[in-house]
């Protein structure tokens, strides 16, 4: 089942205590920066997922997201597939950077998790302090 109100993984962004888009708050950004409606989504899909499918998305209250609906659901919205299953499963794979919007690999993740498991718990607590403060 997936619920568009539910991560069921913890992932690198809940371990700050940082809150991870869920898929129904992803679908309804999506929407809202390209404009477009729940009829919208349903057209560009080619019908492969209905509008008001798309509203039960957006609200949280779809439960059973089949893999069809999923894909349809992409390209509907005119996004990667791969990121939208990443959002459903509750995964952040790839986020765009705040303030450059280039995209955070997995690897420079890894490597970043690397270098703060090295700290001495001194040094994590204050670049954790100028963490918070960028990221206002």
């Amino acid at each position: 089942m997936c619920n568009g109100n539910v991560n069921y993984f913890p992932t690198f962004r809940t371990w700050l205590g940082m809150p991870l888009e869920t898929l129904s708050k992803y679908v309804a950004r999506i929407m809202r920066e390209n404009g477009l409606s729940a009829r919208d989504v349903e057209r560009r899909s080619g019908n492969g997922i209905t509008d008001a499918y798309v509203t039960h998305v957006v609200k949280g209250t779809a439960a059973n997201l089949s893999i069809v609906k999923a894909q349809a659901l992409a390209v509907g919205l005119g996004v990667d597939e791969d990121e939208l299953f990443s959002v459903a499963r509750g995964v952040a794979m790839k986020r765009k950077a705040a303030m450059t919007n280039e995209p955070v690999s997995v690897p420079e993740i890894t490597r970043a998790v690397q270098l703060l498991l090295a700290l001495s718990p001194q040094k994590l607590r204050r670049l954790l302090k100028i963490i918070e403060r960028e990221a206002k």
